[in-house]
């Protein structure tokens, strides 16, 4: 027997199954059986029974197919694990079917899909082909028993082909049955007590609001033998099986007299949102043995309430004596205008803090947040949601139907693929190590990342895994640039270490020289990994049979998952898919090998289908928009209502014959959509909030909300039916601008989020607010390079050197690409090289040219023999300068002093014959000044004879000297002791001290003492102009980090430190 519930609260209909559970208790050992439209009506059922009950227990959920079937197996054990219709059967059975199309006429229309060169394109036609035949078998059983038998349904031209594929497949599958196993499962039913005492004592479908033709007649014949109890989601207490929308009935003729009859239309708003339930609402009626009710009336004083109780009684406002007066107060529905995900994000959280601030009962359960596109807006909640601050944080619990494909290890598993089969370029391989479990398995931590990164950058790896690979690609073999040549001159500088950046090659292979003690131990992990990619990309490059694609994938797990995580729940699914993967393809006989694009796109479209079987409990729900996810909730938030989103449009390959000849109860994705929304408005206890994406975050131009939106906002006129319909609407209708720190929040809008109100309003955080790194201790032994390092960039020296943050410019970004040509710094690191070599006398060209290259600085080749030979032409004026002021020979001087309560150490390199030289193959940057200063004050300190320090530089055309004069020692030690002092402050803090503004501020003011001309100077340093147009001060990432959130940078501190450490330097310089 068949008995309908019909109730317009889901949770009423969740209180009368209890009931009946209650009043009709199953023994202990036997389960509730109940029928679901969804996983996550399941997982609410389940969390609602446990409410009403105490505990939810012994109570099995399943979805109509999968328990109609099990249901089957239960009473034929002959009948196949899995439906050999369904469309993971037929998949396999098409794909190898394509492989052969038979010859002739008939399969023109195969060939023509099957076209082209991409190695998926058989199995993605074969997927779309098993999908329509699935749909076939449970929408149109008949067309495919016709085709069985070789005749048609004069269907179109592309009926043909698919009923002789079909028939291939009919050949093919012995073990297909003619006729749907239900037939011989309700005749051996009906003719054997045994069989029925297989079944279950009593089944429940709950909340289920459509069902296919062929599940409708099972479950209704069903009910013959055991009680079936139908828990029916019903917006409306009236029939309204006849009702249609506007649209439908201005097609009827206009000259029928009795158009009005042909179809109800009551409340508008309803009639256009119910299509896709009428169907199956008629289906029900009709079959119905006993129906009861379970309306619940709603509260129509307010506006949300007014619409719902309008659609339970399926009448439309503006009756005589009918009236509702929105109030001021009244918020129950709220639409908002965004420019785009994430501004829709910010204000909901607002929207939501704003609600529990006015309702201290308000839970964080008893809020629904629906979207169309779970994918981007699941992740902008959960961007804004879970950065925000303990004192606004709002858990979220993204829906548990998440596919397995949004899992970290199946995202792991799936980057892991792509990276083997691509050009292994540095930063991707680099990219696999910012993974957790990846490290982990590696012995690697996350600390060493960045070193790591240093040392590919160093070591001029590009891509490629050697010069082979670089063959498969089509180019001429060469090691230079690969990862193999990169990991065998780390491991040799492993081995027997560098000498100071010139060790001569070893076996030709030029040794690294950055890499020491503990380091050691990281190189050869580090190899370890590399090597472990290379496997399997070998792996990857060549096809294999399904069965040996289970054990690569396998084995990739094994290989690059932490054991901690190889044992996770989400890996052990995955692990089973790849396994059934295998399976099912051996039992559709396909043993044909494939190549790995097709193997990862099957791949992917497995994963993506399955849940990932893990929810997060407790928080604000965050799930798709459909009709199986939307529960009851005192708040339902729909976000993302845009137009190109929602409701969704019917597509289907144009060889689909349901889209072609369309029949009543057929899916139709527009029409569940439109469902969907309804369902949503009716769950909605007290407050909707509607946001979408109404201006473009590029242009500012207006968008078009969704269509459901606009016809609510039509429906909200009718309802209120007050005569400024426009004045209503900008009531509940809030448009938001585009940044979070507009001005007009504080002045009409409201936010939640203090960080982003107007400078008027909150207090700027500067970085620099105090001693930042207190907590590191400060050594009083600093190094001579150490001090010149910090003076020559204060911020970088506080935040890498102290801090440890490393902020990577471009020039230290990691390149996929071999050097062709010489970037400017890489030829000023060329040029040094030259110079260095040629007032060396050890040194050794081959040597040189070999290290570059290794380096990755220079281009393979004759290419970078003639770029060396034009660069050597460069610095020629400058070698002989520099080796004629050296007087061919250098000395070291050791350094051990104490100063202004420090102690100085270090090495200060003395040419002797004119003075001390100091050389950039560059121009003289105002931090090569600073850095050569202070190692002359040193020199003045040290030097039994001191004499001036000549800097000597090159601008591209000719050579730049500037000369600073001897001082005495008591004037050297001075100034030494206030450039310590002032950096012992640095340590801790960054200064506003910015070498290029600094000197730009200082020059003019020594000169001119003009303070204006001399801070636009230093603004143009910092700031830059048309003039100017180059890289400025202002973008160093260094300086942009310690000095954020600060309105003037160049303040009276800058304006202190600049002349404090300028004057002396220009006075020494004689300017």
């Amino acid at each position: 027997m068949l008995t309908v519930y019909h109730s317009n609260d889901l949770g009423c209909l969740a209180d009368l199954l209890v009931a009946h559970c209650r009043a009709e208790p199953l023994s202990a050992l036997i389960p509730e059986s109940v029928v679901v439209p969804s996983m996550s009506t399941a997982r609410w059922l389940s969390m609602a029974m446990a409410d009403r009950i105490g505990v939810s227990a012994n109570t099995r959920f399943a979805l109509p197919a999968s328990y109609s079937w099990a249901l089957i197996r239960r009473v034929l054990p002959d009948v196949p694990e899995r439906s050999p219709l369904s469309a993971e059967s037929l998949f396999w059975r098409i794909a190898g079917l394509l492989e052969n199309i038979p010859d002739g006429d008939a399969f023109d229309a195969v060939r023509f899909y099957l076209q082209g060169r991409d190695a998926k394109r058989r199995f993605t036609l074969a997927r779309e082909l098993a999908d329509a035949f699935e749909r076939y078998a449970t929408y149109r059983p008949k067309w495919l028993l016709r085709w069985m038998d070789g005749a048609d349904w004069r269907l179109g031209a592309h009926e043909a082909w698919q009923a002789k594929l079909f028939q291939l497949l009919v050949a093919a599958m012995p073990e297909l049955p003619h006729v749907h196993p239900s037939e011989r499962f309700f005749a051996t039913l009906r003719r054997d007590r045994t069989a029925r005492e297989r079944l279950p004592a009593r089944l429940f479908l709950f909340g289920i609001t459509a069902l296919p033709p062929l599940y409708l007649y099972f479950f209704h014949r069903l009910g013959d033998f055991i009680p079936i109890t139908l828990l029916l989601p019903n917006p409306c207490r009236e029939y309204w099986g006849q009702i249609a929308r506007g649209r439908t009935v201005g097609r009827v003729g206009l000259d029928a007299p009795d158009r009005a009859s042909y179809f109800d239309i009551g409340n508008r708003l309803f009639a256009s949102l119910a299509e896709h339930g009428r169907t199956f609402f008629n289906a029900i009626v009709e079959r119905e043995q006993t129906a009861a009710e379970a309306f619940v009336e709603p509260d129509a004083t307010f506006l949300l309430g007014r619409l719902q109780r309008d659609i339970l009684d399926m009448t439309e406002p503006g009756g005589e004596g009918d009236a509702f007066v929105l109030a001021d107060s009244d918020q129950s529905i709220t639409i908002d205008i965004c420019h785009g995900a994430m501004r829709e994000a910010d204000v909901l959280h607002d929207r939501l803090l704003g609600l529990f601030a006015r309702d201290p009962s308000l839970r964080c359960e008893d809020i629904l947040i629906l979207t169309p596109d779970l994918e981007q807006y699941g992740a902008a909640i959960e961007a804004v949601f879970t950065s925000a601050p303990a004192e606004r944080f709002i858990p979220i619990a993204l829906a548990s139907q998440h596919s397995l494909a949004e899992t970290r290890v199946a995202r792991i598993l799936m980057q892991l693929i792509a990276v083997a089969v691509g050009r292994l370029e540095a930063e991707a391989m680099l990219g696999l190590l910012d993974m957790a479990i990846v490290r982990d398995r590696f012995g690697i931590a996350a600390e060493d990342v960045s070193l790591l990164r240093e040392w590919t950058l160093s070591l001029g790896i590009r891509w490629g895994k050697d010069g082979e690979s670089k063959a498969l690609q089509g180019l001429p073999i060469s090691r230079a640039t690969t990862w193999q040549a990169g990991l065998d001159r780390l491991i040799v500088g492993a081995a027997i270490g560098g000498a100071e950046g010139d060790a001569d090659p070893f076996a030709g292979v030029v040794p690294f020289d950055d890499i020491e003690g503990a380091n050691t131990l990281l190189a050869g992990r580090f190899a370890r990994f590399a090597q472990a990619v290379f496997a399997l990309a070998d792996a990857l490059r060549v096809p294999h049979t399904i069965d040996a694609w289970s054990s690569v994938l396998a084995g990739a797990m094994d290989e690059f998952f932490a054991p901690a995580a190889a044992d996770d729940e989400d890996a052990i699914e995955l692990r089973r898919i790849i396994v059934a993967l295998s399976r099912s393809a051996a039992a559709a006989c396909f043993t044909e090998p494939i190549a790995c694009a097709p193997m990862r796109w099957i791949l992917e479209r497995a994963i993506a289908g399955e849940s990932s079987g893990r929810g997060r409990i407790g928080g604000v729900s965050v799930a798709t928009l459909a009709v199986g996810s939307i529960t009851p909730a005192r708040v339902v938030c729909l976000i993302g209502m845009n137009d190109e989103l929602f409701p969704r449009r019917n597509s289907a390959r144009d060889f689909d014959l349901i889209d072609l000849h369309p029949a009543a109860g057929d899916p139709r994705r527009r029409d569940e959509d439109r469902y969907a929304f309804l369902m949503a408005l009716v769950a909605a206890k007290e407050h909707l909030l509607v946001s979408y994406t109404g201006r473009d975050a590029r242009n500012d131009t207006e968008r078009p909300p969704s269509v459901v939106v606009s016809e609510l906002q039509e429906a909200i006129l009718r309802v209120a039916g007050l005569p400024g319909g426009a004045d209503l609407i900008l009531r509940l209708v809030t448009g938001h601008p585009l940044q979070p720190f507009s001005a007009y929040y504080g002045q009409g809008l409201t936010t939640y989020a203090m960080e982003w109100l107007p400078p008027a309003v909150q207090q700027p955080r500067p970085f620099k607010d105090g001693t930042v790194v207190a907590e590191v201790p400060i050594d009083r032994t600093i190094t001579l390079d150490a001090l010149a390092l910090f003076w020559a960039h204060p911020s970088r020296y506080c935040l890498r050197d102290r801090l440890g943050i490393t902020l990577l410019g471009e020039e230290e970004a990691l390149s996929e690409h071999e050097p062709f040509a010489l970037k400017q710094l890489d030829a000023f690191r060329v040029r040094e090289a030259l110079v260095e070599a040629a007032i060396d006398p050890r040194s050794n060209a081959s040597h040189l040219r070999a290290r570059l290259e290794a380096n990755g600085i220079l281009p393979a080749g004759q290419l970078g023999e003639v770029l060396l030979a034009a660069l050597r032409r460069q610095v020629a004026p400058m070698v002989s300068t520099v080796f004629a002021g050296a007087g061919g020979a250098q000395h070291k001087i050791a350094v051990d002093m104490d100063i202004a309560q420090w102690r100085l150490t270090g090495t200060l390199h003395e040419a002797v014959g004119a003075g001390r030289l100091e050389w950039r193959a560059g121009r003289i940057r105002a931090a090569d000044r600073m850095q050569a200063w202070i190692r002359h004050l040193v020199w003045c300190l040290v030097a039994t004879a001191p004499t001036a320090t000549t800097l000597i530089g090159w601008d591209g055309d000719a050579l730049d000297r500037e000369t600073l004069r001897a001082l005495n020692g008591r004037a050297a030690g001075a100034l030494l002791a206030e450039l310590l002092t002032e950096a012992a402050t640095g340590f801790s803090t960054p200064l506003p001290f910015f070498p290029e503004a600094s000197f730009a501020y200082a020059q003019v003011m020594h000169a001119k003492a003009d303070p204006h001309a001399a801070m636009a100077k230093a603004e143009t340093a910092w700031f830059g102009n048309e003039f100017a147009p180059g890289r400025v001060e202002s973008a160093d990432p260094y300086f942009a980090l310690a000095m954020r959130d600060q309105d003037r940078p160049l303040d009276a501190a800058f304006v202190r430190l600049a002349e404090q450490v300028w004057y002396p330097l220009l006075e020494s310089l004689g300017a």
